[in-house]
């Protein structure tokens, strides 16, 4: 090899195309250390890299959320390698071991978020194991900065911990009345950058938290206490996810109770049992298999036991004297106390419990009243509705704003952006049936737009369809939508492009 010609950095990275198996992490380890001398490269590796690996489970995970709370935009797995190299030469001007002392930092908390490592505070901890049972990871670029201003002394330990219990309390909402936490990632990358720019933000932290979850709509919107209980009565809890469906049980067995009980040892008990016999038909009614069908998986009718095989669809009454007079289990108190197991009972057992739920997941407070009407900042991929809002800035990857005031500029900044991305896909785009509507200069446009030399687009669009519009024009073109953000405040009337 000619060292005065080769880049081994470049050799390395084709290693690729011949079928070797290289991961993000592997090129960005050899990324930092290969153009070392020997002796360097052997101090960084074993003084940082080796503990960096160490401290994360997944190197390439840790490195993707590390990047999307250094640039807070999302980052795609594919994406890791390319976008740490530019995050390297733009934050760190490819100063190696600052780069490998910003890496172990963090890579210390992600363990601690991920549960590698314990947090030496028990109830900072614990609230970290909740979230971890959920498996609820979208946040942690989120947590990469409050664990940040923790370290810093700018939060509290009482703070950090209510704030933990909000976000906990934020996810197992939406995965219970929404049956899914999509679309939260996009909010975790933003929400810290949409906390501080609020003056007041290190003294009213949680507050200005609470306030900003509050504001959200459409599928980011927090679940309401009535939206929850509904969701805790009728939804079938035992056809659940097992991690959500244990952690819901878990977390209602130990609530305010000192000794906690581990679900290892147990099984879930349905106390209407899932074959019922002619003796339990009898005891419900007439309406026994329509209360079956409705009421069988539901929380009301779901317990726990070390005795599940001897209990299986024996009667009430002998369940009571196996099983539920002798429990110790907070879930089967008063059980041994019921004459009857139906409709009535399973309801009064629900809302009993969904009492102590909404008392473990809360739906947060806040005092703050803001006059002005509050930004919020979405993407080109983003699927809310957009009527009666005012863009106030639009950002293009990792560059600086730009300060705009009606959607007309969004439509004319976005398609300039993608005709200078790729002009002869953009062209091509712009005469195929599915944009000539757009596009086609030989119609008379209601209202057109140039947005380059002697290039128009349509513009007598609402701000939902242009918003539409240039989402499929992302797509078409290549472009990844979430790479576009947009800045945008309520507006006081409808917002139409006239």
């Amino acid at each position: 090899m000619d060292s005065k010609t080769d880049d081994p950095q470049l050799i390395f990275e084709s290693l690729n195309s011949t079928g070797v198996g290289l991961t993000a992490g592997d090129l960005i380890r050899n990324y930092i250390l290969m153009d070392l001398e020997p002796n360097t490269q052997d101090r960084f590796f074993n003084k940082y890299w080796i503990q960096i690996e160490k401290l994360t489970s997944n190197l390439p995970e840790f490195i993707r959320n590390y990047l999307i709370f250094k640039t807070q935009t999302s980052i795609k797995k594919d994406d890791v390698y390319s976008e740490f190299k530019v995050l390297a030469k733009n934050q760190f001007q490819n100063d190696k071991e600052d780069i490998l002392k910003d890496l172990i930092y963090y890579a210390g908390i992600y363990s601690k978020i991920t549960q590698i490592e314990s947090h030496e505070k028990i109830d900072i901890n614990e609230n970290l194991r909740n979230l971890n049972k959920i498996e609820f990871s979208v946040c942690i670029p989120f947590l990469f900065d409050l664990f940040t201003d923790f370290d810093k002394k700018i939060i509290t330990e009482e703070t950090i911990i209510e704030v933990l219990k909000t976000v906990e309390s934020y996810a197992f909402r939406k995965m219970l009345v929404d049956n899914s936490t999509q679309g939260l990632n996009k909010l975790f990358v933003t929400l810290s950058r949409e906390l501080k720019k609020h003056p007041q933000w290190k003294e009213q932290y949680l507050e200005l938290l609470n306030f900003t979850l509050l504001e959200k709509r459409g599928s980011q919107r927090f679940p309401t206490d009535s939206e929850f209980e509904t969701a805790l009565i009728n939804k079938e809890i035992y056809k659940l996810q097992s991690k959500n469906r244990n952690y819901l049980l878990e977390s209602l067995e130990n609530f305010n109770c000192t000794y906690r009980v581990n679900l290892d040892d147990l099984t879930i008990e349905h106390i209407l049992p899932q074959k019922l016999t002619d003796q339990w038909k009898k005891k419900l009614g007439k309406n026994w298999l329509e209360i079956h069908n409705k009421y069988l998986h539901t929380l009301g009718n779901l317990s726990l036991t070390g005795n599940n095989s001897k209990l299986s669809n024996l009667s009430f009454e002998d369940k009571q004297k196996i099983d539920l007079q002798t429990s110790k289990l907070k879930l089967n108190f008063k059980l041994d106390k019921q004459e009857n197991w139906g409709e009535t009972e399973i309801l009064t057992r629900a809302k009993s419990l969904i009492s102590d739920a909404l008392k473990i997941w809360k739906f947060p407070k806040t005092t703050i009243k803001i006059e002005e009407p509050e930004e919020t900042i979405c993407d080109l991929s983003s699927e809310d509705q957009f009527s009666n809002t005012k863009p106030t800035s639009i950002i293009f990857g990792n560059n600086n704003p730009i300060q705009i005031t009606t959607w007309r500029e969004i439509l004319r900044y976005v398609c300039e952006f993608l005709y200078e991305y790729s002009p002869t896909e953009f062209n091509a785009i712009r005469q195929s049936t599915e944009f000539a509507y757009y596009f086609d200069e030989k119609k008379p446009m209601m209202a057109k737009l140039e947005f380059s030399k002697d290039l128009y687009v349509e513009c007598q669009l609402s701000a939902n369809m242009i918003f539409s519009f240039l989402s499929r024009l992302c797509k078409k073109i290549g472009y990844d939508p979430e790479l576009i953000q947009i800045t945008l405040k309520a507006a006081p009337e409808k917002n139409v492009i006239n």
